[in-house]
C-alpha cells in the first residue's frame, strides 16, 4: 500500500486529512518498556506530513485525530519496504479501522528541529570539503549532539581546519543561503548536478542544494526534511573531534540545541569564574596555580602517611611479640585510610617473620566500615571473609594471604570481627 509523501512537497506543512488504508495490530518488535501493546497498533494512511526515519534523520512524532475528536499520539514513523509508511499510535487496535477518515498533525518544533539540524549537517560537511578536501564518510543525529566522520585519508584534523570550516559554515547561515530540493527519475539524470558524493542511488532520487546550484556552497543526494533557507538554521557549532577508525568524528549542534548548549557551557564558565575569583582571562592560570599546589600537598601527605606507617608498624608488630602466641590480632591502624592500610598489613607481616605459628592480623578502619585482614597464609584470609561477611551484610573477599571486607555500619563490621576472632581462638 502506497502512502503519498506530502512532506516532499510542502516541507512547511503540520496536518493533513487522510484514509486508513491498514491497521495492524502485532505483536511488535522492540516497543518501548512504557508502551502498552494493548494499548498501541500501527496504520498506514492513504498520506502524510509525517517524516518516517531515515537518511540520518529521525521520524517525525504528532497526533491522529479520529472524526469524532478522539485525539491519540503518534510516538514512531517508519517505512514498512513496499512504499507505505507505518504510524505507531498509542491507542487500542479496536479504536480504528481501516478506510477511517482521521486528521495527522506533526509535532512542528520537532520536525523544524530536525530540519535545523538535517541542513546543519549538509552545511558543515560541506565546508569540510571545501577547506580541507574531507569527505563525510558517516552521519549521526543523536539525543545530545550530531557526529560526522570526515575522511583526511588517515590526517588528523588542526585547530586551524576545524575553525576555519566552522566559520564558513556559520557564514553560509549568515547570507541565509538557499536551500532546494530537486527531484530526478534516476542516478543517470542526476549527474548534471555538482554533488558532492557520487550519486550511486537506485530509482528515484532527490538532491538537496544549498546556494546557486549553478556553483553550489554545498549539493549532496539526501531523503531528509530540510529548511528552505539556511538563516533559519540560526548556528552551527563545533563542541569537539577525536579519532575515529582512522578517520575524524568530529561533534557538533545546530540551531536551538546548539543555543542551548551554548547556554549552558556559559552558565558553568561562570560558575566556575565565580568559584575561583576569576575570569575568562587568568582562569586557568589560576587552575594551574591550584594544581601546582594540590600537587606539593599530596607529596606532603605521602610522606606523612609514610612515616605514620612505619610507627604504626613498630607500634603492632611489638604488641604482637608481647601477645605470647594469641592467633588473632585487630587493631586500628590511626589516621590512615584503607589504601595505606594494605601497606601497613605487609609491612607487620614481614616485622613478625620470625614470629612463631601463624597469625591474622585484622585493621578495622572505623570511618570506612572496612576490614583488612592479613595471614602468613595458613588462615586463609579470603574464605574467612566468604565464611563470615555475609551474615552481617558485609561483601568482600580476597588471597589467602589477604583479603577485605566492606559493611554497611560500624556495629556490622564489629560483629564480623568478633565472629572471626571467636572462629579462630
Amino acid at each position: 500500500m502506497i502512502t503519498e509523501k506530502l512532506y516532499y512537497d510542502d516541507v512547511n506543512a503540520v496536518r493533513c486529512e487522510a484514509v486508513l488504508l491498514e491497521v495492524l495490530t502485532g505483536p511488535f518488535k522492540g516497543l518501548p518498556k512504557s508502551v502498552d501493546p494493548a494499548a498501541y497498533c500501527k496504520v498506514i494512511p492513504d498520506r502524510t506530513v509525517l517524516f518516517p526515519e531515515g537518511g540520518g534523520q529521525p521520524c517525525d512524532t504528532g497526533r491522529l485525530i479520529a472524526a469524532d475528536g478522539r485525539t491519540y499520539p503518534i510516538i514512531d514513523t517508519h517505512e514498512d519496504g513496499r512504499g507505505g509508511i507505518l504510524h505507531g499510535v498509542l491507542c487500542p487496535p479496536e479504536a480504528l479501522n481501516a478506510g477511517e477518515r482521521v486528521t495527522l498533525e506533526l509535532d512542528r518544533e520537532r520536525r523544524f528541529d530536525n530540519m535545523q539540524r538535517h541542513s546543519g549537517e549538509h552545511i558543515l560537511s560541506g565546508a569540510f570539503y571545501k577547506v580541507c578536501g574531507g569527505a563525510n564518510k558517516g552521519f549521526h543525529m543523536g539525543d545530545h549532539y550530531i557526529t560526522i566522520d570526515i575522511d583526511l585519508g588517515g590526517a588528523h584534523l588542526t585547530q586551524e581546519q576545524l575553525h576555519r570550516a566552522e566559520e564558513l559554515a556559520n557564514r553560509a547561515v549568515w547570507e541565509d543561503l538557499p536551500v532546494t530540493t530537486t527531484w530526478f527519475e534516476d542516478a543517470k539524470a542526476a549527474s548534471v548536478m555538482p554533488t558532492r558524493k557520487p550519486v550511486d542511488i537506485a530509482g528515484p532520487i532527490s538532491i538537496v542544494t544549498v546556494g546557486d546550484p549553478a556553483d553550489p556552497f554545498d549539493c549532496v543526494a539526501c531523503c531528509g526534511t530540510h529548511v528552505t533557507s539556511a538563516g533559519q538554521i540560526g548556528l552551527i557549532k563545533i563542541y569537539k573531534v577525536e579519532p575515529n577508525r582512522g578517520m575524524n568524528r568530529v561533534y557538533f549542534d545546530c540551531g536551538r540545541r546548539a543555543l542551548l548548549q551554548s547556554r549552558e557551557d556559559s552558565e558553568l564558565l561562570r560558575a566556575v569564574n565565580e568559584r575561583f575569583s576569576a575570569g575568562n582571562d587568568d582562569l586557568l592560570r589560576k587552575l594551574e596555580t591550584r594544581e601546582e599546589r594540590e600537587s606539593e600537598l599530596r607529596a606532603e601527605l605521602a610522606g606523612m602517611a609514610q612515616y605514620i606507617r612505619a610507627q604504626e608498624a613498630d607500634r603492632i608488630a611489638a604488641e604482637i611479640r608481647r601477645s605470647e602466641g594469641t592467633p588473632v590480632h585487630i587493631h586500628t591502624p590511626g589516621p590512615l585510610g584503607p589504601e595505606d592500610g594494605v601497606k601497613l598489613g605487609f609491612a607487620v607481616l614481614q616485622k613478625c617473620e620470625d614470629v612463631p605459628g601463624d597469625l591474622l592480623l585484622m585493621l578495622y578502619h572505623e570511618a570506612a566500615r572496612t576490614v583488612l585482614l592479613f595471614s602468613k597464609g595458613a588462615i586463609a584470609c579470603g574464605a574467612l571473609v566468604k565464611k563470615h561477611a555475609p551474615a552481617f551484610g558485609g561483601r568482600g573477599g580476597g588471597r589467602p594471604d589477604n583479603a577485605r571486607a566492606l559493611f554497611a555500619d560500624r556495629a556490622s563490621a564489629e560483629q564480623f570481627l568478633r565472629a572471626v576472632r571467636d572462629s579462630l581462638s
